[in-house]
């Protein structure tokens, strides 16, 4: 029998933990430098002032270009992937039928951790730290929700008489997925020429990172099972002893909390511990484990991974990678000198303007010393020569052009173009310069989301669903995509067969795409579908996949899922089902192969005996009614001569039909016009630029 996952290895690992323990904090010493140049750069998104600015004046301003680059990059990489139409995932699993629910369960995991706001807030950090590090795990707590609801009132044991109004409350219990993102100065990974984390945990390395708990955060460790409570009760108690603010371990969240004009982050006292990812020798054998130390002879805890999936809850991949490095280069690195210029000439220039707009007043000393009133209809007693004024050159001029120039590099280093900024360019272009423009700005918009959605968001998607199979053990409502995930948990996936049975990708990129792409997909079919079968003898064609991308890419997934019924929801449902789920406030729709002389009996007893809180079961029954009604009618005669053409089917559109130059009446129904094609699709070029 395989060792429990939350037992303590700690005692047989004693002397190999130090070790373990040494090289990890000799792994955050050796990135110093790159934890003061983080900082540096946060303060350059944050328009901090730094020591490094030359000029010294009166103003005290700051030129935001880098803000303004970064927050252009994030935008417009998140729209890229997260679309309007609010799908996300897909599912590639060997078997016919598409796991729908296990979709709207992942999406609805997405919606549940704000992944979108998640995601900007992530990609901001990997532009100026050059690494994302996201961290995932499983919280679970309960709510005592109070209902109003009537009890019975007894006079006697056994006599009721009547009900009387009541509260009460019941224990409910939640959870989910929750995201941290991580600050790369607190996390560590050992070897540092690894390509990735599991390469670097398959050839004996480490991978580190420093939490930072108040006494309230060990006892919630403590009790979850997470730390062992002789070694956590030691160091709450000295728990000022355990805090490090060393040059090489102080806080990164000082520098957020700062920005946004917090002093002080109410935490109180707080203790530095290492938790570490490594593999050690369980039953005879290597295996993944996750270790809790405060120092080299502390050790609160070593076990084995706790998760089923045996993966590690870090994500982490660089935006940029570097040649033999696991940590790439921050992106605003190149432009952190051009930074302190333009801030430096933004100063100067404001100190020129001042000058400018206060004319220096000349005055001859022969015929008046005193000072002279500025003052409206003042009057002053000179002759008509004793008085004159001098205007110093408007160099402030010269600033803003240099200042343009300063920002056009700035731009043009972290690749943003004019299409990612959300002000209009002054100048007028032709139309082969905005059809260019809009080209560099796919080209680089889809390799640089490629790299956060192969690195972060596809192991992340996995990953939720591997939690949800180990620790969600009750049904729940998904309402993703409306009645298609009512049975979330009809499907369940064990996690040996999320990366062979199916596997959940990331396909927010792709849903946004060209709308020429639809259209091709709609005129290709009319060529499919009039292949004939010994043109292709060993392939059989199903149109099924075609149209069901084709109706969710088109009308989005919500309505796509009610245009598109599954043959799954035509099964009867148990009554006594459709009444619980109506007593908790979702609504079950009459299905075709309910009988509904066996569900309206059920649904009456239980509207007397539970009630109706919602008005939910009056308006089911209403429906049975009314099928019940449609059965018992006559089927209504046919109409028309036999082999006569049905309503609704036309000729279809001639095969290969397509959009094409001067042949406007050839494009098939529901085209989008050419003038209209690129307010939709930035790589159609426009017939004129405006």
């Amino acid at each position: 029998m395989p060792t429990d996952r939350n037992a303590n290895l700690a005692k047989s690992h004693k002397e190999k933990l130090s070790k373990i323990f040494d090289d990890v904090e000799k792994g955050f010493d050796h990135q110093q430098i790159r934890r003061n140049d983080i900082d540096d750069y946060w303060s350059m998104y944050n328009c901090e002032l730094s020591t490094e600015q030359l000029y010294s004046g009166r103003n005290r301003l700051y030129a935001p270009f880098v803000y303004e680059a970064v927050e252009a990059r994030s935008t417009r990489f998140i729209n890229q992937l997260f679309p309007v139409s609010d799908r996300h995932v897909e599912a590639i699993s060997e078997e016919a039928l598409l796991p729908r629910a296990a979709i709207s369960l992942c999406e609805h995991y997405v919606a549940q951790t704000d992944l979108r706001t998640v995601a900007q807030a992530l990609v901001v950090s990997g532009d100026i730290e050059g690494q994302m590090n996201l961290y995932v795990d499983w919280y679970t707590k309960s709510r005592f929700k109070s209902f109003r609801t009537e009890t019975p009132a007894e006079t006697s044991p056994g006599v009721e008489v009547g009900k009387v109004p009541d509260i009460k409350e019941e224990e409910e219990p939640v959870g989910g997925p929750r995201l941290e993102i991580l600050s790369d100065s607190d996390v560590v990974v050992l070897p540092v020429t690894s390509s990735s984390i599991d390469d670097a945990l398959c050839s004996g390395g480490k991978v580190g990172i420093i939490r930072r708990w108040t006494k309230s955060q060990l006892k919630y460790m403590q009790e979850y099972g997470a730390l062992d409570k002789t070694e956590t009760n030691k160091i709450i108690k000295n728990i000022e002893s355990y805090k490090d603010d060393s040059n090489t371990k102080r806080d990164p969240a000082r520098t957020a909390f700062h920005a946004a004009g917090i002093q002080k982050d109410g935490r109180g006292p707080y203790a530095l511990i290492y938790e570490i990812w490594t593999e050690l020798e369980v039953d005879g054998e290597m295996k993944l484990c996750q270790v809790f130390m405060a120092a080299r002879d502390k050790v609160l805890m070593a076990r084995r991974n706790p998760l089923w999936c045996d993966q590690c809850p870090l994500l982490s991949a660089p935006v940029k990678r570097v040649y033999g490095s696991f940590k790439g280069t921050s992106q605003v690195a190149p432009v952190k000198k051009i930074q302190y210029l333009a801030t430096d000439i933004l100063n100067e220039m404001a100190d020129g303007a001042n000058y400018t707009l206060l004319p220096i007043i000349m005055r001859d000393p022969v015929y008046i010393t005193a000072p002279l009133t500025m003052a409206p209809a003042a009057i002053w007693d000179v002759p008509p020569n004793g008085a004159s004024f001098a205007e110093l050159p408007p160099l402030w001029q010269h600033g803003m052009e240099i200042l343009q120039s300063l920002k056009a590099e700035i731009f043009q280093v972290l690749s943003v173009n004019p299409a990612m900024v959300t002000q209009a360019t002054k100048k007028k272009m032709n139309q082969a310069e905005v059809s260019q423009e809009q080209q560099i700005d796919i080209l680089n918009t889809s390799d640089s989301v490629r790299v956060i959605k192969d690195g972060i968001l596809d192991p992340l998607i996995n990953l939720f669903m591997a939690l949800d199979y180990q620790y969600r053990d009750k049904a729940m409502m998904v309402r993703a995509y409306g009645d298609m995930g009512m049975k979330a948990d009809m499907e369940r996936i064990p996690p040996f067969e999320l990366q062979h049975k199916t596997t959940f990708v990331w396909i927010g990129d792709e849903i946004i795409r060209s709308a020429q792409q639809v259209q091709q997909k709609i005129a290709f079919m009319n060529v499919l579908r009039q292949i004939p079968p010994q043109a292709m003898p060993h392939y059989q064609i199903d149109l099924e996949p075609i149209l069901v991308d084709a109706v969710e890419s088109i009308y989005g997934p919500r309505i796509s899922r009610q245009a598109l019924k599954s043959m799954r929801e035509l099964i009867s449902m148990n009554p006594m089902e459709e009444d619980m789920l109506m007593q908790l406030g979702h609504y079950t729709p009459v299905r075709p192969m309910d009988n509904p002389q066996e569900h309206i009996p059920v649904h009456q007893k239980d509207l007397k005996m539970q009630g109706d809180p919602f008005g939910l079961k009056q308006a089911h029954l209403l429906e049975h009614q009314i099928a019940l009604q449609m059965q018992m009618q006559p089927p209504p005669e046919q109409q028309g001569a036999p082999g006569a053409q049905q309503s609704g089917q036309g000729p279809g559109a001639r095969p290969g039909a397509q959009p094409a130059a001067g042949r406007s009446a050839q494009n098939p129904p529901g085209a989008i016009h050419q003038d209209q094609m690129s307010r939709s699709d930035p790589s159609v070029m426009p017939r004129r630029a405006a």
